[in-house]
């Protein structure tokens, strides 16, 4: 049955299950998985299913199948076509596909000018990469404070410029993307606990030494922890001030 057993343009057997072209009949160029494989004569069929009645008949002169044409997709799995305007999920750079090797993207990157530069396609996105107030690419997951927050919360759900998130106690909260940062926002109550603390303790050293410290001696440490603590209240002062 082998001599009569279909094959792609490649030699390898035809399997139920494998993506083919129809290239001929009304159904010419039509992708279709092969759900039947089936004789009548000196005729063969190619069947993806009794209910779509896609198929396509081939000689037993001539059983080369064409195979679909591979496909790129993204790394959300979406088909990546010619025209299409894709992101970096690294970078966020905004790029537009030229056109398409295999599994790799030729694109053009309108950020940078960068021409018929290949990069694989699970490497972009066609969803635009949301970004916070610092400019940090936001992703599910990601621990995020909102203006005014003490706690921080986690990323559940990017969706546009929306962005859903989820406190310690459970309770999710819907935030535009530029209320967001990664970084813990200051505040007078921070400010007012900072100030309590010993040197070391404020620069964030777990033990009270000189030694290997950046700021090489106590009065240095001393000099640096008022000024940072004056510069975080003119920061502080200046923010309320502009709303």
């Amino acid at each position: 049955i082998l001599d009569m057993w279909p094959k792609f343009e490649d030699g390898c057997y035809v399997q139920l299950g494998d993506k083919a072209v129809a290239n001929s009949g009304e159904n010419a160029g039509k992708e279709f998985i092969v759900r039947n494989i089936y004789f009548e004569g000196a005729h063969g069929k190619l069947r993806s299913s009794v209910s779509d009645g896609c198929y396509w008949n081939w000689k037993s002169a001539d059983m080369r199948v064409k195979r679909s044409a591979p496909k790129a997709l993204d790394a959300e799995g979406v088909e990546i076509k010619v025209g299409d305007t894709v992101y970096s999920i690294r970078t966020g750079a905004k790029c537009k596909v030229e056109g398409i090797e295999g599994d790799g993207v030729i694109k053009t990157d309108d950020e940078y000018g960068l021409k018929w530069r290949i990069i694989n396609s699970h490497d972009v996105t066609h969803k635009q990469p949301v970004r916070d107030m610092d400019g940090v690419l936001i992703e599910v997951g990601d621990k995020v404070w909102g203006i005014g927050d003490i706690n921080p919360a986690t990323v559940v759900e990017v969706d546009g410029d929306a962005v859903h998130v989820q406190y310690f106690d459970g309770f999710i909260f819907e935030h535009k993307a530029a209320q967001l940062s990664h970084e813990r926002p200051d505040s007078w109550e921070r400010l007012e606990e900072d100030a309590e603390k010993g040197n070391c303790e404020y620069l964030g050293r777990s033990q009270s030494s000189c030694d290997g410290c950046y700021l090489n001696g106590k009065s240095a440490c001393d000099e640096y922890v008022r000024i940072d603590l004056v510069r975080r209240a003119k920061a502080l002062a200046e923010k309320e001030a502009a709303r």
